[in-house]
Formats: structure tokens, C-alpha cells, sequence
């Protein structure tokens, strides 16, 4: 199973899936988070800005597993 995490809160509990071994591979979208499995984004100023501006991450979420589960916080 892929974890990917969006924003700080989805990406603590996606974490706690990797430090559990539970998940397979852990991602991780947010800003300022640095890492193999991480993608950065750009600070934005609301999250209408985040939604008219997201990057194309299409590449960075291709995975090997059919299960994914997708964590997002807001």
C-alpha cells in the first residue's frame, strides 16, 4: 500500500504509518518538507491560491501498488 500525505496534518499521520511499517511507501506533499518520497510546494497566501496554483505532481505520485491511501488535512 502507497500513504500519501497532504499538508502538515496529513503528512504527520502519514508518517506514523511509515514508523509503524504499515504502509509500503509513504509520500509526503507540503511546504518546506525535504526528502526522497517529499514533493515542496510553493507557499501560498490562501487555499484558493493553493488550488488555482498546484503543481503538477503526476510523475512524483506514480507508485507500484494498486492500494493507496490518501491523507489530507484542512
Amino acid at each position: 500500500m502507497t500513504v500519501i500525505g497532504l499538508g502538515e496534518a496529513g503528512c504527520n499521520l502519514a508518517e506514523m504509518f511509515e514508523n509503524n511499517k504499515i504502509g509500503d511507501e509513504v509520500k509526503l506533499i507540503d511546504v518546506g518538507i525535504e526528502g526522497d518520497n517529499c514533493f515542496n510546494l510553493k507557499e501560498e497566501q490562501t487555499p484558493e491560491d493553493y488550488e488555482r496554483n498546484f503543481p503538477d505532481v503526476t510523475s512524483f505520485l506514480a507508485c507500484q501498488t494498486n492500494a493507496v491511501l490518501f491523507i489530507g488535512g484542512g
